[in-house]
């Protein structure tokens, strides 16, 4: 029997986004590296759609750029989990200072911290998370993809544990 060794264009490009609408997701995995700017980091989210016969394990991706924090922390409350709070060591030039970050850690993160390429799996709070989000159909260098339009808030007591906060409604770039 003969079997196909070649793949066709339409092989390659992959199956075509799923229709706008809301979806559970799950977090599968995050891919680091530090964004073309050189100023920021993309954790570069995957996410597969879970629960949906007809787009069951679909992958959506999602660059989550530190440059952009506003996306991180509501992905993060998606999940139902709050943000992981830190003092940040000064050091000769500049003060300690606190922020937000992704809660967890990747493996291996300690001894590159600078190359976020190097790091191995993400371990923290997020692994294999369900949440919903609104996916819409954009079109990038010709191709249409999925994006994720808006992340909704699973965090419990939200509103009271930040009451000035704002999660956003539309995180796709015009």
């Amino acid at each position: 029997m003969a079997f196909k060794m070649g793949m066709t264009k339409e092989d390659l490009s992959g199956p075509p986004p799923v229709p706008n609408g809301v979806y559970d997701l799950q977090v599968t995995g995050f891919r680091p590296k530090v964004a073309k700017s050189g100023e920021s980091l993309n954790y570069n989210a995957e996410f597969t759609i879970y629960g949906n016969p007809l787009y069951e394990n679909r992958k959506v991706f999602h660059p989550l750029n530190t440059a952009f924090g506003v996306a991180i922390r509501d992905f993060v409350h998606a999940c139902g989990v709050p943000m992981e709070h830190r003092i940040v060591p000064g050091d000769a030039q500049t003060d300690q200072y606190e922020a937000d970050f992704l809660p967890g850690t990747f493996e291996d993160a300690d001894k590159y911290p600078d190359d976020p390429s190097k790091w191995g799996k993400y371990m923290g709070p997020l692994t294999n998370k369900i949440f919903k989000a609104e996916l819409a159909t954009t079109v990038y260098q010709g191709k249409a993809k999925n994006e994720v339009r808006v992340f909704f808030c699973a965090l419990p007591n939200c509103a009271v544990l930040e009451p000035d906060l704002k999660h956003s409604q539309n995180l796709i770039k015009s």
